[in-house]
């Protein structure tokens, strides 16, 4: 017993020193539909607003600039919408509209700065921050097929597989979805029509779908729903296989992101396991629900989150191809739908040298999980505590849960339940870890 805790104690004191640690970059970086914008002036926050050179901003969102010198207003025309700005001042125009900005455009050793989220918005842009990197995402609702990397199944183009991706708006969220038949299955996140009592799709062609809703199948806790509407002759999705999946794939991940509709981001699988696939394709709220696709234009993964650190992740499409797609809900029942507080149902780990690595498959809207370890299967379990905030709770993360570290060859078992609101799932299955 005294070695095991000795283990135990080992385990805890690695996994507090590997607790990731984010350094406060020094400039911000910009990007446009995925690519990096090069400003001759460097951005600048003042006060909580990004500010950037006006000429650079402007041009980029295709307004044409006029300046007058006499009032120091700039006016930028494109053929949707006509701004203004005036030096100094908090007041600025659209179409007419008066608009408050909490900081002015001004002049700072010579360069013109103007509020970039205000531009970019103008514009009917999504512009979305990301604290961790001092990053700022612009996204237009345009094509940009032209600077993506082409599948390579010549027959299946970008533009093909933005018409299998919908927009999702519920009277709760909005999200996007994958269609999965030509005879109107869509699959999407469970949370993105949780509690959702209206569900209304919008297509690639700006056709919008009003009628009937039923949810064919469902997976709490995988955060899964599969859609079935009425409608007919669709465009649809080819699903690949998960399974085959690797590192350093090519990807392609479409989604509507504040609303945008199938907005394209394009990147490469940098992790994957059993129930998780990350990549670097960036994906955003609203995106949840929308296709991650191979280079063969098949969809592999249904986007569902991200992190602080830079994985953006996808529920593998196998998860979605083996639901059962017979329980034909109405909506009216759907409401009452609440997310299954289920242990995890997979496991998995690595081992080296004298660590081990180990991650299960997250459970949604829990709020953590307790882990249990004995020496044996039948053993004694001994719940172990979180050292990172000295509790009972740990929290799921990508790519691995926690770690443990043994000074010597060990066996280990181990049995994990979800906690919300302080109530905990049965527990699951044990699962043992050789190192």
């Amino acid at each position: 017993m005294k070695k095991f805790l000795k283990l135990i104690v080992v385990a805890l004191l690695t996994f507090l020193y590997s607790v990731p640690a984010f350094a406060q970059q020094d400039g911000i970086n910009v990007y446009l539909n995925n690519n990096q914008m090069t400003f001759a002036t460097q951005p600048q926050i003042i006060n909580n607003t990004t500010m950037v050179p006006l000429r650079t901003i402007f041009e980029s969102m295709n307004y044409t600039i006029y300046w007058d010198d006499d009032t120091k207003t700039v006016t930028g025309i494109s053929n949707e919408n006509i701004v203004q700005l005036t030096i100094n001042n908090s007041t600025a125009y659209k179409n007419g509209e008066t608009i408050f900005l909490e900081t002015p455009p001004q002049i700072n050793n010579g360069t013109t700065l103007v509020p970039l989220r205000f531009i970019a918005e103008s514009a009917n842009a999504t512009v979305d921050w990301d604290g961790t990197t001092s990053s700022v995402y612009i996204f237009t609702s345009e094509s940009y097929t032209e600077d993506i990397k082409p599948v390579e199944n010549k027959s299946i183009t970008v533009e093909d597989l933005k018409k299998t991706t919908v927009l999702i708006n519920t009277n709760q969220w909005q999200g996007s979805g994958v269609v999965l038949s030509s005879d109107g299955y869509i699959a999407t996140n469970f949370h993105v029509v949780e509690n959702a009592s209206l569900i209304r799709v919008e297509f690639y062609d700006g056709t919008v779908y009003n009628g009937k809703v039923h949810i064919a199948g469902y997976d709490t806790a995988r955060d899964l729903v599969i859609l079935k509407i009425d409608k007919d002759n669709l465009d649809y999705a080819i699903a690949g296989n998960s399974d085959n999946v690797k590192v350093g794939d090519n990807v392609t991940a479409i989604g509507s992101p504040n609303g945008v509709l199938n907005v394209v981001s394009t990147g490469t699988v940098t992790d994957k396991d059993d129930f998780i696939i990350s990549s670097d394709a960036y994906i955003t709220g609203g995106s949840s629900g929308g296709g991650l696709f191979n280079t063969n234009g098949e969809v592999i993964g249904i986007n569902s989150s991200y992190d602080t650190a830079g994985h953006y992740m996808a529920i593998p499409i196998n998860h979605v191809s083996n639901m059962d797609i017979s329980q034909n809900m109405s909506l009216n029942s759907w409401s009452n739908i609440t997310a299954s507080l289920v242990a995890p149902k997979t496991f998995t780990y690595t081992v080296d040298e004298n660590s081990a690595t180990i991650s299960w498959d997250p459970v949604y809207s829990v709020d953590g999980y307790h882990i249990y370890s004995a020496n044996s299967e039948d053993g004694k379990y001994t719940i172990l505590r979180n050292p990172a905030d000295n509790s009972n709770t740990w929290s799921w993360g990508f790519p691995y849960c926690f770690k443990i570290t043994a000074t010597e060859n060990h066996t280990f078992y181990f049995k994990i339940s979800s906690v919300r609101n302080g109530v905990e799932s049965p527990l699951s299955e044990a699962y043992k870890v050789d190192m």
